[in-house]
């Protein structure tokens, strides 16, 4: 059973080649056909010439790839795996970075927009100190924040 298990396997890794081997014969008739034969044609007229015919061998199977080429492949698979890994971590990234800042935004937007006159009651921005900034101080403040909103794509130009 071994002996039959190791010639399968020397016969798929190592291939036997066929060749065909004939003498191939052409030849013209009387009539003008031409003729393809193995045999040489002993009824050919003497004065016609029989032609041997050169035929290249073909190998009925080819040779396995070589261990080389097998590696190279794999190599080239693996390669393709990693960058197609790193796309897909540098697209998570980046898809995280984008809901961050979105998030910041939102939050500096309803931070911004919570100042000023609510309802009955007044919100005021404090300083470093604790101590509450004048109107003026505070509209400096707000428009300096707007700016930085408008220009970090939070809020679009114009807003009031």
């Amino acid at each position: 059973m071994l002996k039959l298990k190791n010639s399968i396997i020397f016969l798929i890794i190592f291939p036997i080649t066929i060749t065909a081997q004939a003498e191939i014969y052409k030849w013209v008739d009387e009539n003008g056909k031409v003729h393809f034969s193995d045999k040489r044609n002993s009824k050919s007229d003497a004065t016609k010439p029989v032609e041997k015919v050169e035929v290249e061998s073909v190998n009925e199977t080819s040779a396995p790839p070589s261990f080389d080429n097998i590696y190279r492949e794999m190599h080239k698979q693996e390669l393709a795996k990693q960058r197609i890994q790193r796309q897909r971590v540098m697209q998570q990234q980046q898809l995280k970075a984008e809901q961050n800042k979105k998030a910041r935004c939102e939050r500096d937007v309803k931070r911004f927009q919570s100042f000023g006159i609510r309802g009955n009651t007044n919100q005021y921005m404090v300083d470093k100190n604790g101590k509450s900034l004048t109107d003026k101080e505070q509209t400096a403040k707000l428009e300096q924040v707007k700016k930085d909103l408008i220009q970090r794509g939070c809020l679009p130009p114009g807003t009031k």
